[in-house]
């Protein structure tokens, strides 16, 4: 988050990217998806920023992200 906060979204990008791979920890998937979204929104890519965004089904951001998901359709 601290290079998103900054923004480096380029290397954000990456971290978020890298979180996801590793299929460790489901919670912090999400959470990555949510921000790696945000990332692609800053970076105009709204077809990127809409995948991160399908693939989040629960947790904290799954409200959020299904009304940011309608906002950019």
């Amino acid at each position: 988050n601290a290079e998103y906060n900054l923004g480096k979204l380029d290397a954000a990008a990456t971290t978020f990217q890298k979180i996801i791979a590793a299929k460790k920890y489901p919670y912090h998937e999400s959470t990555a998806n949510w921000y790696l979204a945000l990332t692609y929104l800053k970076q105009d890519q709204p077809e990127k920023a809409k995948a991160a965004l399908r693939t989040i089904k629960s947790g904290e951001y799954y409200d959020q992200a299904k009304n940011l998901l309608k906002k950019i359709k």
